[in-house]
């Protein structure tokens, strides 16, 4: 309900003004030069939204810590335990996609794509071979600690994909939204998130690789992170 309440003053803003809107990590409209004291924290993705209609640009943090409620825990364990069979004693790393790539459409062999000219930005388009290759890896990098279950999650798509590797792989179908959800708010995701047995979370804008998932899926780690994390928060910010 607030990210509509802040899409409606996006537009209103956009009307009265004619100009582009930006919007801080809280939802609140700020100006052109506050947008950019906060986005060079380095704290931040900014993500650029346009459609006919509105056109804004929004903080998101890179990295969040949170608690889940014990109504939200209760229900994903349930969820995940009788959806998927997943235990819920476990610290749970999930990586999230909105879509699989149907296997028709994916190169023989993988390659990278450059999204700039001076290639600061990029994007891979991989091969259903390799795809397969990288999910047996993920799953065998968590497979020494019995403590801990890795899990990819996707959206949409995936009808050509065998179920059976599939599920091999640890990777399933989110086909209630449910887990987006969750950890979603409006039009942000996170791709990454890591979840102890007590609610306790972090969740990556991005993709992380396993040396920064592994150190976090300490406890100690995960506290020590969590304190730091927040007291660089406050003191970037102001708070």
């Amino acid at each position: 309900m607030k990210f509509v309440i802040a899409l409606l003053m996006v537009v209103m803003f956009r009307y009265y003004t004619n100009a582009q809107s930006f919007i801080d990590y809280n939802i609140n409209p700020v100006t052109a030069k506050e947008f950019k004291r906060l986005s060079d924290t380095d704290l931040f993705k900014v993500l650029d939204v346009k459609s006919d209609s509105i056109n804004f640009k929004k903080l998101v943090f890179k990295k969040q810590f949170g608690s889940l409620s014990k109504i939200e825990k209760s229900q994903l364990n349930k969820h995940l335990f009788f959806r998927y069979a997943i235990d819920s004693t476990k610290i749970w790393v999930f990586h999230y996609i909105d879509s699989l790539v149907p296997i028709a459409s994916m190169p023989k062999k993988s390659y990278i794509v450059y999204l700039d000219d001076k290639k600061m930005r990029h994007k891979h388009e991989t091969s259903y071979k390799d795809f397969v290759k990288g999910s047996k890896k993920h799953s065998k990098e968590f497979n020494n600690n019995k403590d801990v279950k890795f899990i990819h999650f996707w959206k949409a798509g995936g009808q050509d994909y065998p179920q059976e590797l599939l599920k091999s792989l640890n990777w399933y179908h989110d086909s209630s939204n449910f887990i987006k959800r969750l950890f979603s708010f409006g039009v942000v995701h996170f791709k990454t998130q890591i979840i102890y047995p007590n609610g306790d979370y972090v969740s990556f804008y991005d993709n992380k690789n396993k040396v920064d998932l592994k150190r976090l899926i300490k406890s100690k780690k995960f506290m020590e992170e969590r304190q730091k994390h927040q007291k660089i928060v406050a003191k970037r910010l102001g708070l």
